[in-house]
Formats: C-alpha cells, structure tokens, sequence
C-alpha cells in the first residue's frame, strides 16, 4: 500500500505527533506552493516573508513596505486595512489596485488575517496578506460595465413575472427609473402583456427571439424599436431571468416613411411623365423604362432588357450618345421610329447619374415633338393665310380709294358742265387723269 506523502504514518517516519508534523510540513511548503501571491508583513507594514508568486508580481520584497510593493507609494495608504487589523485582531477583505514589477496596473483580491505571538496572547504581531490577481477579470467586469451602461439601446433583464429587475442608464433616460415594474406597463403604458411578447417565448424555450414593436417614452413619444430577448439565469427549473435589449429605430421609421412619401411621388411622376424616361447602367442594362416610352416606340417594357433592344428605333448618333454616356447632351430635334415604322420626332436629353462621387448610371429623355410640329404647321398655314388676307385688304383698300376719286372727279366735271364753269371742269378732269394713272401705275 502506497503511504501518503503529505502524511506518513507515525510509526513509520518517527516524528512523533502527525499533526506536529502536518503543522510544519504546511509553514514550509504550504507557503511556497499557494498559487497566489502571499507576503507576511510586521506592524511597521514592512514585509518579513513573501513567497514566489508574490515576487513574481510585485518583485522583491527584501526591505520594502506592503505600500511600496503593492502601490509603488512613498506613503502608507490613507485608510490602511492592515493597520486595523494590528489593532482590533479582526480579518479582512478588500478589492485593490495597484501597480506589478513592470509598472502596469493589477487588480487584486486581498485577504488579510492577523498573527498572533507564538505566546498565546491576543497582541498581533504580523499580518498575513493572500493577494489573488484579478486583472483580467475586472477589465472584463469594466467593459460589461462600460457596454451596459453606455450601449445604444435600453437594456432590461425581466423576471418570470415580467418585472424589470435591472436596467441600464438609456432604459431611465427614455422611460424613467421603473425598476420593479412590468416591461409593458414601462414600455407602452398597456396594463397586460404584450400579444406578441418575445420574452416569453424565451421563458418558455430558452431561445433568442426578436420582434418590432412600438411604445411610448416617459414625455408621451411614440417610439418604434427592435427587441432581442435571450436567457440570462437559467436553473433545473427552466429560464429565470430574461434580457431584453431594444434599439431604437424611431428616426430610422420616420426617416423610411419619408422615403417612402419621395419613392411614391417619384415613381407617380415618371409613370404618368408625359415625357419618355429611360435609365440604364453603365453596361448598358435597362432598368427604368415608363409607360409613355413604351407607348412612343410601341414597344413593351418586358421586351427591352439593355439598349441593344433598341438599336432599330433610335439612329446611329443617338445610339453613339447613349453607348458613350455623354454628360448632359442635348439634341433640340430628333426622329427615332416606333415599332410600327413611323418617325416620330423628338427632343433628346441625357444626363449623369451620381450619387456624391459613386457613379449610377444614365438616364434618358424623350419628348414627343408631333404635337408641337402640327402646332408649329398649323402656325405658319394660318400665318400664310393671314398674309394674304391682309394683300387683299390692301389692294381692296387701293381700289376703293381710286374708285372714289373717278366717282369726286366725274363729280365735279358734271357740276362745271351744269354750271358752265371751265375752270371747275379743269379741275374735275385733272382728278379724273390723276387716279387714271395710279390705276395704270
């Protein structure tokens, strides 16, 4: 049978008492091999006795003080627990920072029990320090302190009752301190759960659910947000306690509507677009193509998937135009032809499409001339027509005057041949001579 190394028997090591023994073995091993770090130090806090660990954090310990080696201070520390415990005897626990061999901060757990002299009395005459390193915890402890308060989303943990037990900084801010109250009381002022509640669906399996939903701030604001619920305490008896995240999405809601009131218009105003629109990729790929464009070239929108499609409507420099992107061009009069073989005249637009710096594609414009063609024929007949109404007139105009002046002239020479006035008759025939000659004229 193979003894125990840490306690062999009396009989066979002959040292006398086991526990003796078990005494000593643990005051020289014990104290070396404590994965922790272990300093024994006297009333004038300077440190008598430090094993490896201790050395191995906080470097040696030959001559120095418990606040030269666990702060690098020059001074005792303002509320020094050790020195407590010189003078009441009683044990303590403490969380610390402090600074390691290398200069860089440590946390540690200290515990420190007092020792009393080896004459039973109650004096204590050292302290016993057992520092456990904490550092990777506590950073871990400070950014779930730094993440839950400071997310950008309200963060609760719910009990089986619907109770938040918990919340972070965001939850108070939108919807006040309301610890102990339920979520849909806090969350949408509703005196019973929600219909679609994903907390208790992760109650009821464990799983991690999400869900839109819609409540009201502590001012009476209507508030859109996405909640994610998942287990946080679980035990035999199924999930304990639910976390709750809800990020905010009330800008992002109005911000969607709006673009979406701007997407209807813009959509309402090229489908109903007298004018032909086109707008295609920078490969050459359709994907706008309105109703009126169709109806010019009696083509269907299904059928014209990249401009190639359109190769026997359009003529060759206005293919060359497309094909090339040429920033806003403009040609005043056009024809292209319609599916039915018939030239239709058109004023032609293209433009750039930007996006800031990120370039999108092209877009066309077609807009049907024939109306303002008969428009403009119907112009120029009416203005011919109006020109010779007016040469009419004029010579109309002429010929009345003349025909009034033979009527003054012959007139006047009846009344001298009445009269027997040759002087009156000369006058009457030299009227008469006069529009003679403008008729001749």
């Amino acid at each position: 049978m193979t003894e125990n190394p840490i306690q062999p028997s009396v009989s066979s090591s002959g040292l006398g008492d086991p526990c003796q023994w078990l005494q000593q073995w643990v005051c020289e091993n014990l104290f070396a091999n404590l994965p922790v770090s272990v300093a024994v130090i006297d009333r004038e806090r300077r440190i008598v006795k430090a094993n490896f660990i201790f050395e191995q954090k906080f470097g040696p310990f030959s001559g120095r003080r418990c606040f030269e080696a666990y702060k690098h201070r020059p001074t005792p520390c303002e509320k020094c627990r050790a020195l407590e415990i010189f003078r009441d005897g009683k044990t303590r626990h403490s969380y610390e920072r402090g600074i390691d061999r290398s200069e860089a901060p440590i946390d540690y757990l200290m515990h420190m029990t007092p020792i009393s002299g080896g004459d039973g009395g109650a004096e204590v005459h050292y302290v016993l320090q057992t520092a456990m390193d904490i550092t990777p915890w506590a950073q871990q402890e400070q950014e779930y302190r730094l993440f839950y308060e400071h997310a950008p989303c309200t963060i609760a943990v719910l009990d089986r009752d619907f109770r938040i037990v918990r919340g972070n900084r965001r939850l108070s801010t939108l919807f006040g301190k309301r610890l102990g109250r339920r979520c849909f009381e806090v969350f949408k002022n509703l005196p019973e759960k929600c219909l679609e509640c994903p907390a208790e669906r992760t109650f009821q399996d464990g799983g991690i659910y999400h869900a839109m939903q819609t409540g009201q701030t502590q001012e009476g604001k209507v508030t859109h947000y996405l909640v994610t619920s998942a287990p946080l305490l679980q035990s035999e008896n199924g999930v304990e306690q639910v976390i709750e995240l809800s990020m905010d999405l009330t800008q992002e809601r109005i911000l969607e509507t709006e673009v979406g009131k701007l997407r209807a218009i813009q959509e309402s105003l090229i489908e109903n677009s007298h004018c032909g629109i086109m707008a295609f990729d920078e490969n050459g790929r359709v994907i706008l193509f309105n109703p009126e464009l169709a109806n010019l070239l009696q083509r269907s929108r299904e059928e014209i998937h990249s401009l190639a499609d359109l190769r026997s409507h359009l003529p060759p420099i206005l293919m060359q135009v497309l094909q090339e992107g040429l920033e806003a061009c403009l040609m005043s009069t056009i024809p292209i032809r319609s599916q039915n073989g018939e030239e239709i005249p058109i004023r032609f637009t293209n433009i750039r499409l930007k996006m800031g710096d990120v370039f999108l594609g092209y877009a066309s414009f077609f807009e049907d001339l024939r109306e303002i063609k008969k428009l403009e024929k119907d112009k120029l007949d009416a203005e011919r027509l109006a020109a010779v109404g007016q040469t009419v007139a004029g010579i109309a105009h002429g010929v009345k005057n003349i025909m009034m002046g033979l009527e003054g002239g012959l007139y006047v020479v009846k009344s001298a041949s009445k009269k027997q006035d040759p002087k009156l008759a000369e006058e009457g025939w030299r009227m008469l001579e006069n529009n003679i000659m403008k008729i001749s004229a």
